[in-house]
């Protein structure tokens, strides 16, 4: 099965499998592809959605007038290939390449790809037919061929009913003129868009055919859920059915990692310094979402979770921590953007002049395997490759350093791993409140980038001076105790020159719950307690504890410790008791901050 320079899996066949009832953006039947792993009993799964852009009424008419038409369909190939099911040969996408990183995961495991025919996202749901004037649509895209290659064809001797025979999604509804000079006056072209449901008709076949060969397939299932460009949103809003449907399995292990194409409703702003919110993108999510009739995660009640009237999910953030946090609290699952629209380093990495599908193969083997030494919950890392495409030796790492690339458009959180990390409260009967302390010390000197203790600049996002700051304090064992203290602008001050500070200061009054924070270059100590600080050590134990110090809305650290330990065997008797929590020595940087309750 060649692609380009690459074989397929090693000579591994795809079986094509029409769904019943699914159908096509053209009406033709929906199909999968399928390959199962050599061992039928093989827990691995990938399944890959593929792409091709989206079709939209500006307006949300119907029929669409023509300059309301946003479409990457501009010619008949290109509406082929975007409207019905591609063949085997050009359906297969170069994660199922035949590479020794695959070895680890992808290659011996099961594979499911899922087309792309209906312009949609993977999203849609409606039932009606959209109708788009393509007569002559705006220059939003590639140039429009559509209608001269139908007068092409008029010309050269092929009747209307023919043509629409071969395309049946066009409509040529009105010509002028005659042989050898015809006109198409308007042409017309008629699309489905129920997405979501053709995978949740495929999904459904899979499942039970899966079962039907292996019975505790669910037990200990292993699936990734990966796609490109559309694809990418399919993979992001369909995860939730893989997830519900192993949810009353917990050894099962899901790793979801789109390749380009993520909601965002923020911005990278470089006048800002951070992310800042934009109406505009918020309003094309929420446009598309709803043409489509498409679902949002937080919508559907499914896992742990019940939909609450806040719910959206439209930004990318939003819907992983919704995932991983939310919906299903406590499952292994791992997730990151390998490359996304709102990250461009990711892009830039990967793909470049000469795109090499290596760095990808072995990040994603390694993130399904388990066995990448950093838990990776967000994007804050980005693969890395030597990019010579026929080396399958070519090397590959984690970048932790796009923090610093100002073109990165993520927030910034930095993981850092505390010295002191020390609460003290007073269990007696009254409580002295004002005996309640806190006391945080990290330093991040010679560590690696994505852990260093750097400065915001004045006038940035994370400026707290302008912006201010917040602290929050809460239990990571179970127990969701958790206290967040704002620190108004009023209280920063810059250390040295304001304009080039070589730090931030938060002094507040010694009634104050937070009486000070100091955030340098690799160092920052916090100082907090009394009776406005909220967090209380009355429980028989803390476990452990996270603290999150927030500045503006692009800044933050985070770190966590487990409860102290000494003797032999090792007990945290001493250290974590009531009145009384002392976290371990150098802890390592946690794998995901403390969450605000308003996050």
């Amino acid at each position: 099965m060649p692609i380009g320079r690459w074989e397929a899996g090693g000579g591994r066949s795809l079986a094509r499998i029409e769904i019943p009832g699914a159908t096509c953006g053209d009406g033709t039947p929906y199909a999968i592809y399928v390959s199962r792993a050599p061992n039928p009993v093989d827990k691995r799964f990938t399944v890959y959605f593929g792409g091709g852009g989206s079709t939209i009424c500006a307006t949300n008419e119907n029929p669409c007038p023509t300059e309301d038409v946003v479409s990457s369909m501009r010619h008949l190939q290109g509406m082929v290939d975007r409207l019905s099911t591609a063949s085997e040969s050009r359906v297969v996408e170069r994660v199922f390449m035949d590479h020794p990183d695959n070895d680890e995961f992808m290659g011996p495991g099961h594979w499911l790809l899922l087309p792309y025919c209906t312009q949609d996202m993977h999203t849609g749901r409606r039932s009606d037919l959209q109708t788009y004037d393509m007569t002559n649509p705006p220059d939003n895209g590639p140039p429009n061929q559509l209608r001269e290659q139908v007068e092409a064809l008029l010309d050269s001797g092929r009747t209307i009913a023919s043509i629409e025979a071969e395309y049946p999604a066009l409509e040529i509804a009105a010509v002028s003129g005659g042989p050898g000079a015809w006109q198409v006056d308007s042409l017309l072209l008629h699309v489905r868009h129920r997405g979501d449901l053709n995978v949740q008709a495929a999904l459904q076949y899979v499942f039970a055919a899966q079962q039907s060969i292996d019975p505790t397939f669910p037990q200990n299932a292993k699936i990734v859920v990966t796609g490109g460009s559309a694809g990418g949103f399919g993979a992001l809003m369909q995860f939730r059915r893989f997830a519900d449907f192993l949810d009353d399995f917990p050894g099962t292990a899901l790793t979801l990692v789109p390749m380009a194409g993520a909601p965002i409703e923020r911005w990278y702003s470089e006048e800002a310094g951070g992310l800042v919110y934009s109406p505009a993108l918020a309003a094309e999510i929420d446009k598309r979402w709803d043409f489509y009739a498409g679902q949002r995660a937080c919508e559907i009640a499914g896992g742990d979770h019940q939909p609450g009237g806040a719910d959206d999910c439209d930004d990318l953030h939003d819907l992983l921590d919704h995932y991983r946090l939310q919906r299903y609290p406590g499952r292994d699952i791992r997730y990151m953007m390998v490359a996304n629209k709102e990250d461009y380093v990711g892009v830039e990495v990967l793909y470049g002049d000469e795109p090499s599908p290596y760095s990808q193969m072995r990040f994603m083997n390694a993130l399904a395997a388990r066995t990448l030494d950093t838990e990776i919950p967000h994007i804050e890392f980005a693969p890395v490759l030597v990019d010579d495409i026929d080396d399958p030796d070519s090397t590959f790492s984690l970048r932790t350093d796009i923090f610093t690339w100002p073109v990165c458009n993520i927030a910034r959180h930095v993981k850092v791993g505390a010295r002191k990390f020390e609460l003290r409260d007073d269990t007696a009967t009254p409580a002295n409140l004002r005996k309640r302390k806190f006391r945080f010390k990290a330093t991040s000197r010679g560590m690696g980038t994505a852990s260093r203790i750097t400065v915001p600049a004045p006038g940035t996002r994370g400026d707290p001076s302008s912006q201010g700051g917040r602290l929050i304090v809460g239990n990571t064992a179970g127990s969701n105790e958790n206290v967040e203290i704002e620190l108004p602008a009023s209280g920063w001050s810059a250390l040295g020159n304001p304009a080039a500070p070589r730090g931030w200061r938060w002094r507040a009054p010694s009634t104050a719950a937070v009486s000070s924070v100091v955030v340098k270059p690799d160092r920052l100590t916090i100082r907090a307690g009394g009776e406005d600080f909220a967090y209380s050590l009355d429980e028989a134990t803390q476990d452990s504890v996270g603290v999150r110090l927030d500045l503006g809305d692009g800044w933050a650290f985070c770190s966590e410790a487990a409860a102290r330990t000494a003797g032999n065997p090792p007990t945290s008797d001493r250290f974590d008791l009531p009145g009384r929590f002392s976290g371990e020595k150098r802890p390592p940087a946690p794998s995901l901050c403390v969450q605000s309750e308003v996050d």
